[in-house]
């Protein structure tokens, strides 16, 4: 592209860019991800007067790439870990990251969500503990009971 104008730069050129990273052989959600930050740069070029709203405003009007109908690669989905590597793992880790690993597994939760976690947010009354806070779909995942002395002292 070289060097162009801010003010230049409009959904043509966006377009442009975007197949360039589609004809390197990137994936379609990277290059979403990459399209959406050239937009958030120009939000704040607006921000801050460096940009007119109506270059941010065109710039935004072109599409994401849709799944199955762009010529860019799709990633392979993330499969879950199997409970071998689990296990191998475990036997590596202190006792605190062990009982995080296992609590991990079972939840199917990320490592932040798991650090964030309080007692409070779980119902350990039953056989199945519930986690009090909700998703975005306002359903609570069931985690069979494991060792709750084990890790009761854990959740603070």
């Amino acid at each position: 592209m070289g060097s162009l104008a801010a003010e230049d730069f409009g959904p043509i050129a966006l377009e442009s860019v975007r197949n360039q990273m589609i004809a390197t052989g990137n994936s379609r959600k990277y290059i979403n991800g990459n399209i959406n930050s050239l937009g958030r740069m120009f939000r704040w070029g607006v921000q801050k007067e460096l940009v007119l709203p109506s270059t941010h405003q065109a710039l935004v009007s072109l599409p994401a790439l849709r799944k199955g109908r762009t010529a860019a690669r799709e990633t392979a989905p993330i499969e879950p870990v199997s409970s071998a590597v689990v296990s191998e793992t475990i036997k590596h880790a202190t006792t605190i990251i062990a009982d995080m690993i296992k609590l991990q597994y079972l939840l199917g939760c990320r490592p932040g969500e798991l650090c964030s976690m309080k007692s409070g947010e779980v119902d350990c009354s039953g056989d199945v503990w519930l986690p009090l806070a909700r998703t975005q779909d306002d359903d609570a995942k069931p985690f069979f009971k494991f060792r709750y002395a084990q890790f009761k002292k854990r959740l603070a």
